[in-house]
């Protein structure tokens, strides 16, 4: 993975930041930022250390655990909804390996590798896998604490924007395909064109991976689908899958080409935010054979920005002057990026062009507080609407 980055500036009247110390008076240089607080305009989370990590989090949408990803829906009756993950040889079974439940024990399954006040990242060690074989383990922790250890998958989460990360040496990711029962999958062929196949909760699919021409397929539910509102998955994955297998137990992503030495990452992103869809939309999917061009290029973006995973931001702040009155703050936030995309970049789908995420709460109270950010209106810079609404606002 290459890493990219990106900045935004924004000012903001200075009685918003009144708990900073600083001047009131004249431009003043640019200072370490407010990062470990950030007023909550990220929702950002509390460091902590060693003895108090809790594995699990939120993101911009829903929560996050080690094998799984669970959101709640005021439409969706009593139940939450869920998604569970993992990650495998090709030759293991997925019924084999155990999930977890209720208490997770924190060691030696779970421990964290990696954190800042916008991203986490926990190591994951699985059992009933084949790891015998040193190639087929998934990785080796790095952090001081735990390092050497043998981990099946990290799982990555950030308070920015969308998509749950999983990264592993192993060559088979997998879905649970459990109460909800996703039986559609939508994929865009090499010749361009997008289709939609399934059901295959009641006949198996095996959808060969060179047919693909973009590293996304969007899955969303069978019709015999219990649930009142349908939430459709997006997977992105940074190496070319030899298949895709769909039944009624899993949906397996197989990448028997890939080197196994070589870290593979693979995204799980709901692409509508907190959003969730009535039946009749995902049912005209279907019917039609293919998703809505609004749809399609909507799924497009989202994916470009897992492509291109935001896992830290660096805060800067400096005092503007008096004139005009009130005071206002500079605060420059600049974007560390890992991006996936090049094994995909011959087709030109994927551009590698990093972007600079406006803050959910900043979006909202822009219009009703004296706020302006500045690059929005700098010389190529584009300024597009995600239309991606979080438990913050909308991003």
């Amino acid at each position: 993975m290459s890493h990219r980055f990106a900045w935004i500036l924004m000012l903001v009247l200075w009685f918003v930041f009144g708990a900073l110390s600083g001047p009131s008076l004249g431009a003043t240089e640019y200072e370490q930022g407010i990062s470990d607080i950030s007023l909550g305009r990220f929702a950002a989370w509390d460091l902590l250390d060693d003895q108090y990590f809790e594995f699990f989090e939120d993101d911009a949408i829903a929560r996050v655990h080690p094998d799984k990803i669970t959101k709640h829906h005021r439409l969706m009756g009593n139940d939450n909804w869920c998604i569970r993950f993992g990650s495998t040889d090709s030759n293991d079974s997925p019924a084999l390996i155990g999930a977890f439940s209720g208490h997770v024990p924190i060691d030696p399954h779970i421990w964290p590798e990696a954190e800042n006040w916008v991203f986490k990242e926990f190591g994951v060690l699985r059992t009933g896998l084949n790891g015998q074989d040193p190639r087929d383990q998934g990785g080796q922790a790095t952090a001081p604490n735990y390092f050497g250890r043998n981990y099946t998958y990290t799982v990555s989460v950030n308070c920015l924007g969308p998509g749950v990360r999983i990264q592993t040496k192993y060559n088979m990711f997998y879905l649970v395909n459990g109460g909800h029962k996703l039986g559609y999958v939508n994929y865009q062929t090499s010749g361009g064109g997008s289709v939609v196949e399934g059901d295959y909760t009641r006949e198996p699919i095996s959808i060969d991976g060179r047919s693909l021409f973009e590293n996304w397929v969007l899955l969303f539910d069978s019709e015999s689908s219990n649930y009142q509102r349908h939430i459709p998955v997006m997977v992105s994955f940074s190496h070319h899958p030899t298949s895709i297998d769909c039944d009624s137990l899993y949906i397996k992503f197989l990448f028997a080409d890939k080197d196994p030495d070589e870290e593979m990452t693979v995204f799980v992103s709901l692409p509508f935010g907190v959003d969730a869809l009535d039946p009749w939309t995902t049912g005209s999917w279907v019917f039609d054979g293919h998703l809505p061009t609004g749809t399609l290029n909507h799924c497009r973006l989202i994916n470009r920005l897992v492509n291109q995973w935001p896992v830290a931001v660096s805060e800067k702040f400096r005092f503007e002057t008096d004139d005009p009155s009130p005071p206002r703050v500079l605060i420059k936030n600049q974007f560390s990026y890992d991006y996936m995309g090049a094994a995909w970049a011959s087709n030109g789908y994927v551009p590698e062009t990093p972007y600079a995420l406006v803050p959910p709460v900043l979006k909202l109270a822009e219009g009703d507080v004296d706020i302006t950010i500045p690059s929005r209106y700098m010389p190529g810079v584009e300024d597009e609407d995600v239309q991606f609404p979080t438990k913050n606002g909308p991003l």
